[in-house]
């Protein structure tokens, strides 16, 4: 399980993953599960049978052959789509019984045993978990008949700042399943390298100082490192200077402009002044100066609004400290925002 904020190079990972065992001795079938738009455990399942099944047969009489011999107890109705070649899908009786349910979860072992090939099983926005009601009984024996699977791999990933809290409200359950896979900040010299090497590669050319910048400007987030060094390699005919490094940091900011004040108008004025107070490099925030002067109200009101800044994806809790989740968020709102409170 990989369980990291948005843009933090989750997939960019899993994507190398699977090129690597595609070009393996060993080949693996893929399959992805994205829960983004799921809200049910039965629509869970549904959606598990229907890309497991697909990763496996492709004719619309190879589909039926294998839902009567391994879904008999669900024996859903197969479909195609008219208007898309090869599009074919299951309709399933949405009030599973327990012995339904359990056939469902058994398929990917199922298929891997019949076709005497494996399988691995990506599943994206796994926190969507959280929504299912209810959430933590149905996982207990999802997990269950997870773990006792051997020629089935499931991978699953979380990527919304609120997910954290779920995941680590469940880490205990899923770490008897799943291995985790922590990520740790990619090395400046690797990051500069890989920046300079791209610029030369497209016959431009940037210093290390300033490909030192990009890094250190961007606290050396993936997704924003690269969008920042993309801007400046937009920005440079031949040697980046200075000026065109400052012309593509106004660019990034302007660009994320009407997002961030989407996040801002979301945010009541004591949330705003506890950011600010944070801009401030304050770190006692219940003093009596520190509530006074930031309109802070009260101790209590001030855990309050860390707790509604967490739950708002805006701020994060790492390391027993609470910091901005999205560093150029945290810019933009220093420079851009304070200055006109």
């Amino acid at each position: 399980m990989i369980i990291e904020p948005p843009n933090s190079g989750k997939q960019s990972l899993i994507n190398q993953g699977f090129i690597s065992i595609h070009k393996g001795k060993t080949i693996s079938k893929i399959c992805t599960v994205p829960l983004f738009n799921v809200r049910q455990w039965s629509d869970f399942l549904f959606c598990l049978a229907e890309q497991s099944i697909g990763c496996f047969v492709n004719t619309l009489q190879e589909w039926k052959s294998i839902c009567t011999d391994l879904l008999p107890l669900n024996n859903p109705t197969v479909f195609v789509n008219d208007k898309i070649i090869n599009d074919v899908h299951l309709s399933f009786n949405p009030n599973l019984s327990d012995l339904q349910r359990d056939e469902l979860l058994e398929l990917p072992e199922s298929l891997c045993t019949h076709f005497q090939e494996r399988l691995i099983v990506y599943m994206n926005d796994f926190q969507n978990i959280e929504l299912f009601e209810p959430s933590y009984k149905p996982l207990i024996n999802v997990l269950n008949f997870w773990k006792r699977h051997a020629q089935t791999t499931y991978l699953i990933s979380a990527s919304k700042p609120s997910s954290k809290r779920f995941m680590d409200g469940n880490k205990e359950l899923l770490q008897k399943v799943f291995e985790q896979i922590p990520f740790t900040a990619i090395d400046e010299k690797l990051f500069t390298d890989f920046i300079i090497k791209g610029f030369t590669k497209a016959g431009r050319s940037i210093n290390k100082d300033l490909a030192e910048m990009i890094y250190r400007k961007m606290d050396g987030h993936p997704y924003y490192t690269q969008h920042f060094a993309h801007l400046c390699y937009l920005n440079t005919k031949g040697f980046m200077n200075s000026a065109m490094f400052q012309q593509a940091y106004c660019e990034l900011l302007d660009i994320h402009h009407r997002r961030f004040t989407q996040i801002t108008d979301d945010l009541s004025l004591p949330q705003i002044n506890y950011l600010k107070a944070t801009i401030h490099n304050v770190e006692h925030f219940c003093t009596v100066e520190v509530l006074k002067e930031y309109g802070l109200n009260s101790s209590a009101n001030v855990s309050r609004i860390r707790a509604a800044l967490e739950k708002k994806g805006v701020m994060l809790f790492e390391h027993n400290k609470l910091h901005f989740a999205d560093p150029v968020f945290k810019i933009w709102f220093k420079e851009r925002f304070i200055p006109y409170l």
